[in-house]
């Protein structure tokens, strides 16, 4: 009985496709179509096939039988009713094909019947193939809101440049005399903070970072970023409890020679000076990504988009001696305190370019990804300084203007300047399970045309607290600018949905 059910079967759908076969032209069995809109390794059938035994049945009544396009409509109509017989007879007899399996050929004509009528197209599965990570089996894509979005946060630990000064504390040998002390060529003086020893140590900080891939094949894809480092402090102090001598050296313009204010001397005074830096980074992304080359183990994409960069620093001196024995007009106990701050922030917006080179290793991948950033460098300058003298039994006058920052140069002061950032970073991944990579690398970045503190500061006074401007009226101010680096190690961990 199995044998008679099965060559009827066998039969009827042989018949079925001479007869689809002389109706059908020979062109749409050639090997692929022009459109190359199917995949390889999908077929697909109507929507209507899961409730149906006759899906293509329907078809007919919205076929205009007039139109050459029509008819050539119903033979591919026919040719998937032949190949569908030729299924149903496999099944019947319980053969070794489980799953309808159509030819790539008779595939194309049923797709292109479909899309003459705006039918839906569902894909299928077909047995020893897989489908594209793309497309999931348990929802539609319409329903993954999710589906190609990635979130990173990352640990950083970077080091910036040290902050340039000029010499800002000087000590001299026991015994030197109050008018050679501290004073910059002479003998035995010797420098206690000077260029490089303010700032350069490592900042923690943070970056997060969100990127959605557009297209499941992840060709284009926008991502943003933002990272920031904790403000950096750099402290220096002394005092004449441990170092008898201290000065501040300077360049007297008014006898044109090397000079220093004393801050404490064995002879003359008692005192104290701290110095104070402070260094604080910041910046954000916003880059549009297309893959410009894939091979099966390795991808290079473009980046494009904008850049912002914040630069905020700032520098201060501060001192306080009390005199011990009387010099001119000053009498014992008279106290001196004052102060120098200087301040600037460095604003960056610009656009941004850059390359990404991504190796894959098994579970292990390589980026490298340079990028350049052109734009306007906003920046501003605040200094500041004072001066209290207090007098015993006379009270205390206050004056406007320290050592370096007098009323010759107090002020704000801004300026826009063109600048751009180059930066390189070298990220290492491993993938983890739960969609989840952990991730280490190394980022360097150079930032062009920044002001920094220290490089401000105008050395030459022609004039020392309290004294009112004169001479050559300095110190003055001028803009001075430089590069800024920054580079470290970054840990992360990303999770893709």
């Amino acid at each position: 009985m199995a044998a008679r059910n099965y060559l009827w079967a066998t039969s009827r759908a042989f018949a079925s496709c001479l007869l689809a076969a002389l109706m059908f032209p020979l062109n749409p069995f050639l090997p692929g179509d022009a459109t190359g809109s199917e995949p390889g390794n999908l077929k697909t059938r109507p929507k209507s096939a899961r409730t149906s035994a006759t899906p293509t049945a329907s078809l007919a009544q919205y076929i205009n039988t007039d139109s050459a396009e029509a008819r050539k409509t119903k033979r591919e109509v026919a040719l998937a009713s032949a190949v569908r017989s030729m299924n149903d007879a496999r099944r019947s007899v319980g053969g070794a094909l489980a799953e309808p399996v159509a030819p790539r050929t008779a595939v194309r004509p049923m797709n292109h019947a479909r899309r003459l009528v705006g039918e839906e197209t569902v894909y299928v599965h077909e047995p020893g193939k897989s489908l594209p990570s793309s497309y999931s089996t348990s929802a539609p894509r319409g329903q993954l809101c999710f589906s190609g979005f990635w979130v990173r946060g990352e640990y950083l630990h970077w080091w910036t440049d040290t902050m340039d000064t000029p010499t800002l504390v000087t000590t001299s040998p026991a015994g030197t005399a109050s008018n050679i002390a501290g004073v910059l060529g002479q003998p035995g003086t010797q420098t206690l903070l000077g260029n490089g020893d303010l700032g350069g140590s490592g900042h923690s900080g943070a970056r997060i970072s969100l990127g959605w891939w557009l297209d499941p094949s992840g060709c284009r894809g926008v991502e943003a970023n933002y990272f920031a480092l904790g403000r950096q402090t750099s402290t220096f102090s002394a005092n004449s409890a441990n170092t008898p001598i201290l000065a501040r050296p300077v360049f007297d313009t008014g006898s044109n020679t090397e000079a220093a204010m004393l801050v404490a001397h064995p002879d003359l005074l008692t005192g104290a000076i701290s110095v104070q830096a402070s260094t604080a980074l910041q910046g954000a992304e916003a880059l549009y990504r297309r893959r410009v080359f894939e091979s099966c183990d390795s991808r290079v994409d473009f980046l494009f988009g904008y850049r912002f960069a914040r630069l905020d620093e700032s520098l201060s001196v501060t001192h306080s001696s009390v005199w011990t024995a009387p010099q001119g007009n000053i009498v014992i106990g008279t106290t001196l305190d004052l102060f120098d701050r200087f301040e600037t922030d460095n604003q960056f917006h610009g656009g941004e370019l850059g390359i990404a080179y991504t190796q894959q290793l098994n579970c292990w991948t390589l980026d490298t990804t340079m990028k350049l950033a052109l734009g306007n460098n906003h920046s501003e300058v605040w200094i500041n300084g004072q001066t209290i003298n207090t007098v015993p039994n006379g009270g205390s006058a206050t004056f406007v203007g320290g050592l370096l920052a007098q009323q010759t140069n107090i002020g704000r002061f801004e300026r826009d300047a063109f600048g751009f950032i180059p930066e390189l970073a070298i990220t290492v991944r491993r993938e983890l399970p739960c969609n989840l990579h952990f991730s280490l690398g190394y980022s360097l970045m150079y930032w062009t045309a920044t002001l920094r503190p220290g490089d401000q500061i105008d050395r030459q006074v022609s004039q020392f607290p309290p004294e009112a401007p004169t001479g050559t009226q300095q110190p003055a101010f001028s803009f001075q600018s430089r590069g800024f680096l920054a580079q470290g190690l970054q840990f992360g961990l990303e999770y893709q949905f």
